[in-house]
């Protein structure tokens, strides 16, 4: 880090922005540099643990539609971003939202490193409440280590299915799921039969570029999905294609929504990124 630092000041020196007085104090440059550092990883930790629940609101152009849906993506369980206590707080909050569908966008668990210990955060999936059903999908984590099956039967147990390239009808809307696209096997979106009659909302953990194209081709009403986590971390909050500043976009008649997420991953710090719950209120135009 020290390096890093030193040649920054040379480059700073190079281009005449290189400030005197730190020139004649190494010592203090370094100082004030390892402040900051501190200071921004500190403030990054803090803010990784602070849960904001954010509303939006999403006009359809289906009639009779009025739909809550609590939108929880990227937990990221295991890594010690998000404490089982703290899924519980969470569940508490999204109950008092009143939600028809509570939904997983990928990534529940990091299995990056090691198995996670999931009954440390059974009782707060135990906790979340939806009239219509809890639901979730399946990102690049699940299959890491090879836990796809062991996390989907967890959380069946609880009362949380997972849709893997899976279509579920309701009265007047009908959930779309894709699988993570590192499958080769995921179907496309063709292959879903789309009822145009119906709102139709797909579920993506990934919004790459080819599966915001299909929705828009097949005219979806609403894609969700996560990812992104904003970026995470400045400045790539600011760079990031389908981050931060995407998450509530429409492309013709397809509205895309793009989570920030809730947990993250390494470093385990937010830096003016929301770890956010999502409440999307989709209601008829």
């Amino acid at each position: 880090m020290y390096l890093g630092l030193h040649l920054l000041s040379d480059f700073l020196y190079v281009i005449k922005c290189y400030p005197k007085w730190l020139d004649k104090n190494r010592g203090k440059e370094f100082l004030i540099f390892s402040s900051v550092i501190v200071s921004l990883y500190v403030f990054g930790y803090v803010s990784a643990r602070i849960t904001s629940y954010n509303s939006y609101d999403i006009i359809v152009n289906k009639p009779n539609i009025d739909l809550k849906v609590a939108v929880i993506a990227d937990l990221h369980l295991g890594n010690h971003m998000v404490s089982g206590e703290r899924l519980v707080k969470i569940a508490k909050k999204v109950n008092e939202y009143n939600p028809d569908l509570v939904l997983f966008l990928g990534d529940q668990f990091d299995y990056y490193k090691s198995p996670v210990d999931f009954a440390s955060y059974e009782q707060g999936f135990k906790e979340f409440n939806a009239k219509l059903g809890k639901f979730a999908v399946v990102g690049n984590h699940e299959y890491y280590g090879d836990s796809f099956f062991l996390i989907s039967s967890k959380l069946h147990d609880l009362g949380i299915f997972t849709l893997r390239d899976r279509k579920k009808a309701f009265d007047n809307f009908e959930i779309i799921s894709r699988d993570d696209k590192i499958m080769e096997t995921a179907k496309s979106l063709k292959g879903f039969n789309v009822d145009n009659n119906k709102l139709s909302i797909v579920l993506s953990h990934r919004p790459d570029k080819i599966r915001i194209d299909e929705a828009v081709n097949e005219k979806i009403d609403l894609m969700i999905s996560g990812h992104t986590h904003g970026g995470q971390v400045f400045p790539l909050n600011l760079i990031i294609k389908y981050g931060f500043g995407l998450r509530s976009k429409k492309i013709e008649d397809t509205n895309l929504f793009i989570s920030s997420g809730v947990g993250g991953f390494y470093p385990l710090i937010r830096l003016f990124t929301d770890s956010e719950v999502a409440f999307l209120n989709i209601k008829s135009n």
